[in-house]
């Protein structure tokens, strides 16, 4: 019994310390999937029930190609503010091709909204 413990308790610490080597700080120096989020817009946001909420910080960077914004939303600008949507503005005429109407209306709004503050 006492070897079973110290069995399952070396593989712990064997675990622990493999899981130290292999993670990398997020700081680390190249380019990641947060970087490139240059674009700053201070708007409000169409909630999923038709109002209006906000204003909400959007910070954006073009990606497929720079045929999609995609923009991650914060309530303030400090530095511990909360995440609190992605959010993703897609030209019509690309939208048109790719989403079917009654997606759209279920699943996606116009960001008018957003575009005209």
């Amino acid at each position: 019994m006492k070897r079973s413990i110290k069995a399952i308790l070396m593989m712990s610490v064997m675990g622990f310390l493999a899981m130290g080597f292999l993670a990398t700080p997020a700081m680390s120096g190249g380019n990641g999937p947060a970087d490139g989020y240059t674009i700053h817009i201070q708007a409000p946001h169409m909630m999923a029930d038709g109002t209006t909420g906000g204003p909400y910080h959007h910070y954006c960077k073009g990606i497929q190609g720079g045929e999609i914004l995609q923009c991650l939303l914060f309530p303030t600008t400090a530095p511990d503010a909360k995440l609190v949507a992605v959010e993703y503005f897609i030209a019509k005429d690309l939208a048109r091709k790719h989403v079917p109407l009654i997606q759209w209306n279920r699943n996606f709004h116009d960001h008018q909204v957003e575009i005209d503050t």
